[in-house]
């Protein structure tokens, strides 16, 4: 199995208020994280790290929420019977619980259901929405469903009923008929409850029943549930829905409900230290498992119940029920990959969309998440039973918004529905085909559109004795990780592996000692890396961190997320020794003194753009093997300084970390057109890249979307010679939907040179250049 290729993106150097890096003095880049992620102030850094400063929006910013409230304790008042129509996922399971256990407390009467999924899929299906409604349903409220059940809807109201919809998926142009909604996305953009799941609307709902708008009193009690399914549904930890998970998270460690206990006796959990990666891979898939291969109805009961005997049989059933889901699951995930593998044609499209009629609905969700894992790129897993609707999952990347995609396809669809994620939907088996090529064509619009990034953020980079359970906690501060605050990635450079063993029942995971050049050894966890390939030589680790606990001994546990091989070079190459390095990025007058003192030794001076007006010198393409290196400016990327050092083999580097260019489209644009004028006039059309790298200071990407964009906006054309000169003539026509494309990729390409730039203006040089170095100091 062959992972994705990902790009790393170095971290982006902003210079820190005092009062921000003075938080994290002895683990800095911990500051420098927070403010990255757009907290540049203490009075927005300690409301995310401590809750009991944050002030949640109140419910009544909703629409409608005063005139639902009031229609819904008038409903109680005259006895009515309201019936809660949830969903059977672990978010539906706790709206639903949430809803009807603050009902009940109110003295409502209240009914519930929630589908069962082999008979009535997603959504609210008419006959199963009549029998629920025959019981004498006056007032019907949905949880985590609703908003595209335009007919569902429509019959509840012609039966009389009395319709509130309480959900959070993606809106429609035509919003169905209910006499109340209330859903985040009703909200400003900017509003910090506008990330809330389903049952984060439902809190909202109960938390203005019960009179608490500031939650903080009776409907507190329900924050466990909030924090079950806002882990559980990916919704991002951000604003109020950060908020109510850390304090749910703080509830679950000393309160926990029954049901919780029994699952944490059997999976040998201690609540004490329950996270959110807790609750996503052992909590969650229980509850789901009933949700998917079984009737979810009995869960609801099970949130609420206090009856530590009822919900101890209660765990047993769902961990043999979850027992059969991951047997089914990776049976179904092996079949699907399998189908993949031995299609070269299906491995280059922009979407997977994969289907069998021996499939189980319950778990292709799943089975589409570990694709888009594997393949990183938008994934469909279709269930096609026989003479039934086909019924599949959806699961995407960011830049795919995989429910705007089904919507421009509905005309081959019965129903669908979702967010830019993931999404459920159903079609009848002889639009099968169909809908694929419509879809791969949906898909294929959008990605060229936005190319898919497959980028990995890096957010410090260390060395392997500086982790640490001191550190680790430290990072843990910015917890609850997930969507919107993902956890912290670093980066150990120049590493081997030293020791290889199988981890897992069968061998799906592995364990690895990583060692560094100096010795130190630590181990790491590779999650489903069964057939993954591994490096063979030398490589950088990018890893996430945890701290695990056994038998009372808690230690650093790192987890593998990508590896980048380290090009290797002869043995007699100077990289491969040690390299002395004269630092001068912060003091350049010491520099350039340095540069003017007589020596014995070779000196060559990198520098290009605008770094040649202060310190003149040889383009990357114009340098020899020399003794001395003096790097100038800025390199655009790390690929271009690797390959500058290993053509120069210098045995010494000097470092200056001048400005080389502005890094913005305008300016590379300006700078183009300016060189191509001039070689239209004095060379004949002709001109080299190397002309445009030295001038530019720019990489190769970037130099070619600046003549790509100037080739669609109708102002040159270019071709190459055999000689690999450009030649330039005159365009034959612009191309105004290509340039806006290449424009925002020429902006993304410079920003990621503008962070490399930034990071290798501050970064220690032993995490800049590959290879072992010694630090001189200024005076040798």
């Amino acid at each position: 199995m062959t992972p994705a290729s990902f790009k790393w993106l170095e971290p982006e150097y902003h210079p820190l208020p005092d009062e921000i890096a003075a938080l994290y003095p002895e683990y800095p880049f911990v500051a420098e994280v927070l403010y990255r992620r757009g907290y540049t102030s203490l009075t927005k850094i300690l409301p995310f790290l401590h809750e009991e400063v944050y002030s949640p929006a109140s419910p009544f910013d909703f629409p409608q929420m005063a005139e639902t409230v009031g229609c819904i304790r008038q409903a109680i008042l005259e006895k009515f019977l309201i019936g809660i129509w949830g969903d059977f996922d672990v978010d539906g399971q706790t709206a639903t619980a949430l809803l009807v256990g603050v009902l009940r407390s109110l003295g409502a009467k209240v009914e519930y259901h929630v589908p069962v999924r082999a008979k009535e899929s997603h959504g609210i299906t008419i006959p199963y929405l009549d029998s629920f409604l025959s019981k004498g349903i006056q007032l019907l409220i949905t949880c985590d469903t609703g908003i595209t059940a335009h007919d569902a809807i429509a019959f509840a109201k012609q039966k009389g009923i009395t319709v509130i919809i309480t959900d959070h998926h993606t809106l429609a142009d035509t919003l169905p008929d209910a006499q109340f909604i209330i859903h985040p996305h009703l909200l400003p953009e900017a509003h910090p409850a506008r990330p809330l799941c389903g049952v984060g609307a439902a809190f909202e709902l109960s938390a203005a029943l019960l009179d608490d708008p500031t939650f903080s009193h009776q409907s507190a009690d329900f924050l466990e549930l909030v924090t079950l399914g806002t882990i559980a549904d990916l919704a991002a930890l951000t604003g109020d829905n950060r908020y109510f998970v850390q304090r749910g998270l703080k509830h679950i460690r000393t309160k926990p409900s029954a049901l919780l206990q029994e699952i944490f006796s059997i999976t040998n959990t201690d609540s004490r230290g329950i996270d959110e990666e807790d609750i996503s891979f052992s909590i969650a898939p229980r509850l789901n498992a009933i949700g998917r291969l079984g009737d979810a109805n009995p869960a609801v009961e099970m949130l609420l119940s206090n009856n530590a005997d009822e919900c101890r049989l209660f765990v047993s059933q769902i961990e043999a029920m979850n027992a059969k889901r991951k047997f089914t699951t990776d049976q179904v995930f092996q079949a699907a990959y399998a189908q993949v593998e031995n299609n070269p044609e299906l491995q280059k499209k922009s979407v997977l969309i994969l289907s069998h009629p021996e499939w189980p609905g319950g778990i292709v969700g799943i089975v589409a998440s570990r694709l888009v894992d594997v393949y990183h790129k938008p994934a469909l897993v279709i269930s096609s039973p026989d003479g039934e609707p086909a019924r599949g999952s959806a699961r995407s990347v960011e830049g795919v918004d995989i429910t705007a995609c089904l919507a421009e396809n509905h005309d081959w669809l019965i129903g669908f529905g979702g967010h830019p994620m993931a999404a459920g939907f159903s079609l009848l088996p002889e639009n099968l085909d169909s809908f694929r090529t419509a879809m791969e064509y949906t898909v294929d619009k959008m990605v060229l559109a936005a190319p898919l990034a497959e980028n990995i953020q890096i957010d410090a980079i260390v060395t392997l004795p500086d982790i640490t359970t001191e550190m680790i906690e430290q990072v843990d501060q910015l917890a609850p990780f997930g969507p919107g605050n993902p956890p912290l990635t670093f980066v150990c450079r120049n590493l081997t592996i030293a020791q290889k063993s199988p981890l897992g029942k069968n061998g799906e995971h592995a364990q690895f000692f990583i060692m560094d050049e100096c010795g130190n050894r630590m181990r790491v966890i590779r999650w489903q890396a069964g057939s993954l390939e591994i490096p063979e030589n030398t490589f950088d680790l990018a890893f996430s961190l945890r701290i695990s606990e056994f038998k009372g001994v808690r230690a650093p546990q790192l987890e593998w997320i990508d590896a980048r091989p380290i090009k290797e070079t002869s043995k007699d190459s100077s990289i491969c020794s040690i390299i002395e390095v004269l630092d001068f990025r912060a003091n350049f007058d010491a520099g350039l003194q340095w540069i003017n003192t007589p020596r014995e030794e070779n000196m060559l001076i990198w520098s290009e753009g605008l770094a040649q007006k202060i310190l003149p010198g040889k383009g990357r393409n114009q340098l020899i093997p020399s003794d001395v290196l003096v790097i100038a400016g800025t390199p655009p990327d790390r690929k271009v300084l690797d390959q500058v050092i290993e053509n120069v083999s210098p045995h010494k580097l000097v470092l200056f970390g001048l400005p080389s260019s502005e890094d913005e489209p305008k300016e590379l644009i300006k700078t183009l057109l300016g060189m191509i004028q001039f070689s239209v006039n004095h060379k004949n059309g002709q001109i080299e890249m190397a002309d445009f790298e030295n001038a530019t200071a720019q990489n190769l990407r970037c130099i070619q979307l600046g003549l790509e964009l100037i080739q669609a906006r109708g102002l040159y054309a270019f071709t190459k010679n055999a000689s690999g000169q450009y030649l330039i003539s005159s365009a034959i026509h612009e191309d105004m939907k290509a340039a806006g494309i290449l424009q925002d990729q020429l902006f993304h390409a410079l920003n990621e040179v503008h962070a490399f730039r930034m990071y290798y203006q501050r970064v220690e040089p032993g995490n800049l250049i590959n290879g072992v170095i010694k630090l001189l100091d200024k005076d040798n």
